[in-house]
């Protein structure tokens, strides 16, 4: 493949490497400062030098990889990304007999303009008929809105598009995935790891990594947390359901001499610098499943050049890595024993770029889809940045999509004011919440039903008897809560029981029936999305249920026909579940959301 890197920095020079020993043919080099374009050019003996990525004729081109600082990323793959949709557009109109009929008519000028720009693109681009692929740096982007913008376009011009999260091919963690895959060793537990670095401690040059004002509100989650988020995306394959977020810098002021250097300590000719953005951080989620995740970050760890390190806890072993001895696999599946994989000889940090450019390449030429993230996989990465930047200012606990929301609500400045209104908005629902179950409560009385754990209140009972001698019908007022825990375990009724949903946040029932399969039904007011306002469970169906993560009350009532009494209630023990229907995805969310262990 010829390739074009845009950038001359330190990471244009590791892909540089990675290029040459992946086979790869590097044609053209672009930067901005004069004196370091021409150093490089002949460092890795580039014979076409550019100053603007526009000059860069596309016949010498079959990719480009952008190097450059990420607010330039948006700019540089957009363009490359309408050249290929250009060329998708123009393909299909030349493919359309009745175009060619207008054109050859007169009847179509503007069709006939496309089809003419169409022809002479493919022209442009020589041998390479097929898409210009790009390879980006992370982040993709620094807005989300222009992330979504530019994955749109790869999706309509069909661009073959990688982003560069190397260490998924480091082979020890391409081993753990192919473990947690396997269910060798159960279902993930939990997830803790740290990544550290001394880049940013003083004297550091000032640069674009401290300037919030040009977009860099986030550094240490943007710049290595984003490495071990992905890593967890990559590892687990689950979508993250709550998150929190702490920051803590060194010092929140620096000092920048006229060399443009930053320091510790105020001398006569330094400016004061605020630390606006975060030199550590502690990143907290749970991913669907229950599996737990913890990440420390820092910036300012003396000692630590590079270094990554994970432990994942599963239900039936233990695995750890850490990338000081990157080749090796640590890994116990039985009490009292451990062991070390050996997987490869000393693979490297460049040796991970060569393995993500080799394996990109070929996966475009066999036609199929390459290990690198995607833009899509960026973007959420970014969305999960951002959600942590929004938990940390907000000093609290988000649901994930709740953290999107206020990013789409946030405003255009990122001023404290805003920040602040914001957050308090979001608390004071919250809290409304909290008050209103508590008024709930002891409104109506409630108490905890023995054994199914739910707060109840009976309102009502029928004067009437049916034939048997039985009530009629008897109504409940039920209440499942967060706090205290509130939910209904499983149980089974001779009765036939109508569930309505009144107030509050959604709720799931988990339906088991006697050949073995498992339903769920989810109540809630939110009907566009399938949630509904009322259920009937027929006679002996097994039945729980319990809040939807996020919520912090559901109020419902239970009408059963006939009238409840204890002889048509049954509890059945978590044994008789898990013996029957232990394998079912839904019984294991069931118990992970209650925080209980599943025995095997």
């Amino acid at each position: 493949m010829r390739v074009g890197i845009i950038g001359t920095g330190f990471i244009a020079d590791v892909h540089a490497a990675a290029l040459r020993a992946a086979g790869q043919d590097i044609v053209a080099i672009c930067g901005n400062e004069e004196a370091v374009l021409a150093s490089f050019s002949k460092k890795w003996s580039i014979a076409n030098i550019y100053a603007d990525y526009r000059d860069i004729p596309l016949e010498n081109l079959d990719a480009v990889h952008i190097c450059t600082p990420p607010n330039t990323h948006y700019a540089i793959a957009k363009y490359f990304l309408e050249k290929n949709l250009d060329l998708e557009e123009n393909r299909e109109l030349e493919k359309n007999p009745d175009l060619e009929k207008n054109r050859e008519l007169g009847k179509n000028r503007i069709l006939e303009k496309h089809l003419d720009i169409g022809k002479n693109l493919e022209k442009k681009l020589g041998k390479n008929k097929g898409k210009l692929a790009i390879v980006c740096e992370k982040p993709l982007c620094l807005d989300i809105e222009e992330g979504k913008d530019l994955l749109e376009i790869v999706k309509q011009s069909g661009t073959p598009f990688g982003v560069c999260f190397h260490n998924r091919f480091y082979p020890a963690i391409r081993k753990m995935r192919e473990l947690l895959k396997s269910g060798e060793l159960g279902r993930p537990i939990l997830l803790y790891g740290a990544y550290e670095q001394e880049f940013h401690i003083p004297p550091v040059p000032y640069s674009w990594r401290f300037d919030v004002k040009d977009g860099n509100h986030l550094r240490a989650v943007s710049e290595i947390g984003s490495h071990v988020l992905d890593l967890t995306h990559f590892l687990l394959e689950k979508p993250v359901i709550t998150l929190q977020a702490a920051f803590q810098n060194r010092n929140h002021v620096l000092f920048k001499d006229q060399a443009g250097m930053l320091w510790d300590k105020e001398d006569a000719g330094k400016l004061p610098v605020p630390i606006e953005n975060e030199d550590t951080a502690i990143l907290d989620m749970e991913v669907r499943g229950g599996c737990r995740v913890s990440l420390a970050l820092s910036e300012v760890s003396y000692g630590k050049q590079n270094h990554i390190f994970l432990n994942l806890i599963c239900e039936r072993g233990r695995l750890g890595w850490d990338n000081d001895r990157a080749d090796l696999l640590s890994f116990s599946s039985e009490k009292g024993s451990s062991k070390e994989l050996s997987l490869g000889m000393q693979t490297g940090y460049k040796d991970c770029f060569r393995e993500m450019f080799s394996d990109f390449y070929k996966a475009i030429a066999e036609g199929r889809s390459p290990l690198m993230a995607t833009p899509s996989d960026a973007l959420q990465n970014e969305e999960l940045c951002e959600a942590f930047y929004r938990s940390a200012k907000a000093e609290k606990e988000f649901i994930f999509s709740d953290a999107l929301e206020q990013e789409k609500a946030k405003p255009d400045s990122l001023e404290e004011a805003d920040l602040k209104e914001e957050v308090e908005n979001f608390g004071k629902e919250k809290c409304e919440k909290k008050k209103r179950k508590d008024f709930l409560i002891r409104h109506y009385s409630m108490e905890l039903l023995e054994g199914e754990h739910t707060f109840f209140s009976e309102c009502y009972h029928s004067p009437n008897r049916n034939e048997e001698g039985k009530l009629l019908a008897s109504t409940m007022y039920g209440l499942y809560c967060k706090e205290p825990k509130s939910y209904s375990d499983f149980h089974k009724l001779s009765h036939e029981e109508i569930w309505t949903f009144l107030e509050g946040d959604s709720f799931t029932l988990y339906l088991l029936y006697e050949d073995g399969s498992v339903d769920t039904v989810t109540l809630g007011s939110d009907l566009a999305s399938g949630q509904l306002l009322q259920y009937t469970v027929p006679v002996g169906v097994i039945q729980a249920g319990c809040l939807n993560p996020g919520g912090e009350y559901a109020l419902y009532s239970c009408t059963v026909v006939p009238a409840f009494d204890w002889q048509c209630f049954t509890m059945v023990s978590t044994e008789e579940i898990m013996q029957k229907y232990g394998e079912k995805q839904e019984i294991k969310d069931f118990y992970q959301r209650l925080y209980k262990r599943i025995e095997k």
